[in-house]
């Protein structure tokens, strides 16, 4: 198992002086067996977990085992991302440190990717001037926009995780709550209605909603999507 892992095995000792290698630990970071066994671990790390070598090993000496994400430097220069699963073990008599490295460099660099996305939309979303918001199946608000916050007088904090229909004036909040099921069930194609709402104030205003159901990429169906813009003065000025 040792010699056959496609993850990176060590066997350190208490000082993170390195014992022993598997193939795949000096393959992923191109040294020799033997250009390894002359290092300790701090000389691989990055300067910024370098540093916490020392707390790691204490942990690992008062509690015997230590799970942590880590990055190597490889021999030419560039950086491994490595999630570590450490453990205190008997090895010939004398306690080490086992420890499996598993490279997680390209998982990091999609959350990176996907996080870059996601703040990319917001700031897209934030730049409309209507609200924009999404629904779950519970009719519970995921995301919003801030022209939404601005619009109902909230926090993007009160708005996430709020129930949708809350936001509708009372007279109209059970009809609001049928269109809802009756649209995440298939029974409606989309939303395309004047609705009287409710600002945290208490104060009203009217708007104009449009909504459907959204998909992942899959063609799941996650909840709905929509869209209101605020149209009190021109319903004032038609009455």
């Amino acid at each position: 198992l040792f010699e056959s892992s496609n993850d990176g095995i060590f066997i350190l000792d208490l000082d993170g002086n390195f014992i022993d290698a598997n193939p795949a630990a000096y393959a992923h970071l191109g040294y020799t067996r033997e250009e390894l066994l002359s290092m300790n671990i701090s000389m691989l790390d990055t300067p910024e977990y370098a540093d916490k070598v020392p707390d790691r090993l204490k942990q690992l000496r008062e509690q015997g085992v230590a799970v942590f994400e880590s990055a190597n430097r490889r021999k030419d220069g560039s950086v491994m991302q490595i999630e570590v699963s450490a453990r205190l073990l008997d090895y010939e008599g004398r306690p080490v440190v086992f420890s499996v490295n598993r490279d997680i460099t390209e998982r990091k660099r999609t959350q990176e990717e996907l996080a870059g996305q996601k703040a990319m939309l917001q700031q897209i979303l934030d730049t409309s001037s209507v609200s924009i918001s999404l629904v779950d199946k519970a009719g519970r608000i995921t995301v919003a926009n801030r022209r939404m916050a601005e619009m109902f007088g909230r926090t993007m904090e009160e708005l996430i995780g709020s129930e949708y229909v809350q936001l509708v004036h009372p007279e109209e909040r059970e009809t609001s709550r049928r269109n809802m099921l009756a649209l995440l069930a298939s029974e409606m194609a989309s939303v395309d209605v004047e609705r009287h709402y409710r600002r945290k104030d208490g104060t009203d205003f009217w708007g104009h909603l449009t909504g459907r159901r959204f998909h992942d990429v899959h063609g799941n169906e996650l909840g709905l999507i929509s869209v209101i813009s605020d149209v009190t003065e021109r319903k004032l000025a038609g009455e």
